[in-house]
Formats: structure tokens, sequence, C-alpha cells
């Protein structure tokens, strides 16, 4: 029981306190968080109009990065500064598993979904027009 309780207090104690040693660590995630949502808003800007599907796909993946990375940095700041809560190991852990699974969901659409999408539209396969009238059409 006595186990239990100690891991309780290890997530949720809302000052934590040992000294917290990854300061620089969780800089570099941040930072590396933010350069991959500037990259992916440069790209998807630049050939939006050519690359429709990576557009539609993956339109919300900058401003995910760019949150998570201020979640990061808010939890840096509130350790540094010791508030109740906003600190916390649960709210840090909480943040990077999130991080985590939607980086990893947009992985795994880039290696599956994306390529599939631009076989499709590679093939040339006619796209059936909505308004056609064969009867009256020109030969």
């Amino acid at each position: 029981m006595n186990i239990i309780l100690r891991l309780i207090r290890y997530f949720f104690h809302p000052i934590p306190g040992s000294p917290f040693k990854f300061y620089i660590p969780l800089m570099v995630v941040a930072l590396a968080l933010i350069a991959l949502g500037v990259g992916i808003r440069f790209y998807i800007k630049r050939r939006g109009k050519e690359d429709k599907a990576f557009k539609k796909m993956f339109h919300n993946l900058p401003f995910a990065c760019y949150w998570f990375a201020a979640l990061v940095l808010g939890n840096i700041f509130g350790r540094y500064e010791r508030f109740p809560l906003l600190g916390a190991r649960f709210v840090l852990f909480g943040t990077l598993i999130l991080a985590l699974y939607t980086l990893g969901k947009a992985l795994y659409q880039y290696k599956k979904v994306y390529p599939t999408h631009i076989a499709h539209r590679t093939t040339g396969t006619p796209v059936q027009k909505k308004y056609t009238i064969e009867k009256y059409s020109r030969r």
C-alpha cells in the first residue's frame, strides 16, 4: 500500500520536491516542436496549391505542434517557479503522451494513407462528371 501511495504522490504532488534536472532536454523538445510546426506550415504554404492532399490531411498539425510546445514551456515555467499543479509531473507526462500520439498518428498518415491518395491521383482514374448529357453532346 505504501508503494501505491508513493507512486500517486510522485505523479500528483502539486509541488515536486526533488530538483528537476530536465530543463534543457525539455527546452530542446519544445524548440523541436516549434521548428516542426514552422517547417510543415512552410511546406503547406509553398506547395499547397499543387499538393492538396497533404494540405487537407496535415493542415492542423502545425498548430498542434505550437500548442504542445507552449504546454511544455508552461510546465517548465511552472517547475522553475514552483507553481502548484502547473509544474506537476502528470501535466508534463500527459502533454508528452498526447504530443507523441498526435505526431505518431500524423506519421502513420504520412507513411500509409498519404501515398494512397497520391497514387489514386496519379493513376488518372477519371472523375465522373455530375452534369453531362450524352444525348446532346457533340462528337
